[in-house]
């Protein structure tokens, strides 16, 4: 209808922009719904359709999934809570002559590279697919399969976003895991108090422009001594993409209204007889129907009980032929067409002179499990004659009638 629609994925149209939320905004809705009233200091870029807290989490178990998947640093400074992308701020530039040689330390910067069997070589992510129906679970997943590394990361989170956008996310979970591999540890003056966990730093004699991230400061009278791991370097911004093809959505089926038809058969069954049957059908059949009495007219109405399953109910499509009493008739055919007739089937004719059960037309078989469907027909010469309509034998009897 529209020449643009591929271009709502991609926030262009209003709708695809007002259906999501900022990632700042619900973090400071998830820790407000918690109880967190600290100040805040929020920068995060990211959006999503939505988040779940699925059960009771703390504020912590909350936020993880999301500052792990948006490689975001969470820390406390002067009282105020700071969740903060340290990417998109500028590095601290460090040189030598910042470095303080710490007790017992050989040199005043030491190097760790972890061993690459140490390293995932794949990262997944389990989310819940906004453009899916009803908002299925999904996973999407990034690999580098190179060398000795053998471990395999999962990262559930009750998200809600489209599949191109965690694949994105699953791309810098994994390349933060790589370049992690390479941590550091250092002291500086006392008077640097200008660094703070969270931080951006270029450490000197660096390589290859590699940043380090501050992940923890222990204060001492001596100087500060800090531990940082390598981030990595910024992705280049992916050539644009024709949107994958969106599935095809629905409305729910909504139930209709009960059709109830009240039967009277000629049969006894049961102690005491009923006098009469209920067969209720429905489209969509909405799961359970309850069924209210009353003892007569004006007086109120009482639960009686609830049925599960569908009746099956169809309508003749051939006039209904005379025929002999009592024996089945090889010549005469009936054709009906029936509704949540999808389990039908039928016991053969030696079975229904045991059974002695009746149907509501002139039809006494009594029909069982849905394996059974095409050997009773072909016993009883019955067929297909078109969608949901069928062509059978009749067994009279004289007291039947037509319903």
């Amino acid at each position: 209808m529209w020449s643009d629609a591929a271009n709502w994925a991609l926030g262009h149209w209003i709708t695809g922009r007002i259906e999501g939320v900022e990632l700042d905004r619900l973090i400071a809705a998830i820790l407000a719904d918690l109880g967190i009233d600290a100040p805040l200091d929020i920068h995060a870029a990211g959006f999503l359709d939505g988040a779940v807290l699925d059960r009771p989490l703390s504020a912590r178990e909350a936020l993880e999934p999301l500052t792990r998947l948006f490689n975001l640093d969470v820390s406390v400074s002067a009282g105020t809570l700071r969740v903060r992308d340290g990417r998109t701020s500028a590095p601290a530039m460090l040189d030598a002559g910042d470095l303080v040689l710490g007790e017992g330390e050989a040199a005043p910067l030491r190097r760790v590279r972890a061993q690459e069997s140490e390293l995932p070589r794949s990262v997944a992510i389990g989310f819940s697919d906004g453009e899916s129906p009803d908002y299925r679970r999904a996973t999407v997943s990034a690999a580098r399969p190179a060398g000795a590394r053998r471990q395999e990361v999962r990262v559930e989170a009750a998200v809600v976003t489209r599949r191109d956008a965690v694949q994105a996310l699953a791309e810098t979970v994994l390349d933060a895991a790589l370049a992690g591999r390479d941590t550091a540890a250092f002291g500086v003056s006392p008077r640097r108090i200008d660094l703070e966990p969270g931080d951006v730093v270029a450490l000197p004699d660096e390589r290859g422009g590699t940043l380090h991230r501050i992940v923890r400061i222990d204060d001492a009278p001596t100087g500060r001594r800090i531990e940082t791991r390598a981030v990595p370097l910024p992705r280049p911004d992916p050539a644009p993409t024709a949107p994958a093809p969106r599935i095809g959505r629905r409305p729910p089926a909504m139930p209709g209204p009960v059709f109830a038809l009240p039967l009277v058969l000629p049969v006894e069954r049961g102690d005491p007889v009923p006098l009469a049957y209920l067969a209720v059908s429905a489209d969509p059949w909405p799961g359970a129907v309850a069924v209210w009495r009353s003892a007569g007219e004006g007086a109120p109405f009482a639960f009686h009980r609830t049925l599960d399953h569908p009746a099956c109910l169809g309508r003749t499509l051939t006039p209904l032929p005379p025929g002999p009493l009592w024996r089945f008739d090889r010549n005469a055919r009936l054709d009906v067409t029936l509704r949540h007739a999808e389990g039908l089937s039928a016991i053969g004719e030696a079975a229904q002179e045991i059974a002695q059960t009746v149907g509501p037309v002139a039809d006494q078989r009594r029909f069982r499990r849905r394996q059974d469907l095409d050997r009773a027909v072909r016993a009883d010469d019955g067929e297909q004659v078109g969608p949901g309509e069928r062509r059978e034998l009749v067994h009279g009897g004289e007291a039947l009638r037509v319903a």
